[in-house]
This record gives structure tokens, C-alpha cells and sequence, in this order.
């Protein structure tokens, strides 16, 4: 159905349209039936929207995760951020599938940043996602200020910092505020 409304789109000039159309079936992870469509987008239309999404689908059909990693910053700012989150996801799914928990972490990491500055959740929340409030905690412990002043900040014990801490770590496989400085940092 997508394919056939995309046809017709290109057939009366709406290439913008068409190509927007076409982020549905990246969405569903179509980027195989949507890739020739993509091409011929590119060809036809100027517009750098149209190339951000075929440069996407190229990376998506193969689960290229560095590339989405690469490209979802740009993605955001054309406003298509839901494709971007949904692709990166797609891309952690298929990191942890070939064993690769590095980029699994890092596609996962950035898909929930971006989604936190979304009006909206990613479609899959899970228990191992960062509350806003651990999210702030790790910001702060990255940015190298002690379990006391983050409690003196937000007003929380020493203590409770601690086990925030203990969750971050856990949720983001981090082993301490190193590990958790450079990874915050590759976001």
C-alpha cells in the first residue's frame, strides 16, 4: 500500500511527500522494498530531507548501527526524530543479536536521549530505561561532582545518591563514573 501511494506521489511531483511517506515503511523495518523508491527520490529531488532519509534506509536494510549512530543527529534536526529512534532500537536489537554489546549500549543510549527530547516515549519501554531522575544523577556524576553534592543539589542523601548510581550502572553497564563519563560523552 505504501509502495503503490508513493508511485503516485512521484508520478505527480510530490517527491517530499513521498519520501516522508516512505519513513513509515523504515519505520516497519521495510528498508529493503523502500530502498529503489529512495534512489529514485534522490535522483529526482534536490531537497537534502530526501537524501537524509535514503542515506538512512541504505544503513537500515543492512543494520549498519555506526551509521545510524552517525546519522540520527541529522535526522532529528529535519524533524523526523521518531524514524530516528525507531531505527536506532532496530539497530540495538540487531547489535545484541550479532553480539555486539558496545554498539548495542550506544544505539540504545542515544535512541532513549533522543526520545527524552521527544514529546513522546520510544514504542518499547522497558524496566532498564533511565528515569529523569537518574538522568540527572548521571549527568552530574559524569560532570565529576561527588555523591554529596549531587544530594545537597537535589536534595537527596548521600545514600540515595549512592543507589541511583548503582541503578545507573547497572541499567547502562557501566562499572563507575568513568566508564560512565565516556559513555554519557559518546552521546
Amino acid at each position: 500500500m505504501i509502495v503503490t501511494a508513493v508511485t503516485e506521489g512521484i508520478i505527480l511531483g510530490h517527491f517530499l511527500l513521498s519520501a516522508l511517506t516512505l519513513t513509515v515503511a523504515l519505520r516497519l523495518g521495510q528498508a529493503a522494498g523502500a530502498s529503489d523508491q529512495l534512489q529514485l527520490l534522490t535522483q529526482l529531488s534536490p531537497a537534502p530531507l530526501v537524501a537524509r532519509i535514503q542515506a538512512w534506509g541504505d544503513a537500515s536494510a543492512p543494520a549498519d548501527v555506526v551509521r545510524l549512530c552517525e546519522l540520527a543527529p541529522s535526522l532529528v534536526s529535519a524533524g523526523v526524530a521518531a524514524l530516528a529512534v525507531d531505527g536506532l532500537l532496530a539497530g540495538a536489537q540487531a547489535a545484541a543479536k550479532a553480539d555486539q554489546p558496545e554498539l548495542q549500549r550506544k544505539a540504545t543510549l542515544l535512541a532513549r536521549r533522543l526520545a527524552a527530547d521527544m514529546d513522546h516515549v520510544p514504542a518499547e519501554p522497558s524496566g532498564d530505561e533511565l528515569t529523569e531522575r537518574e538522568w540527572m544523577i548521571a549527568r552530574a556524576a559524569a560532570g565529576r561532582k561527588r555523591s554529596r553534592e549531587i544530594g545537597q543539589q537535589l536534595g537527596l542523601s548521600v545514600r540515595t545518591v549512592d543507589n541511583h548510581l548503582a541503578r545507573i550502572y547497572r541499567k547502562l553497564g557501566v562499572t563507575g563514573r568513568d566508564e560512565l563519563e565516556r559513555v554519557l560523552a559518546e552521546l
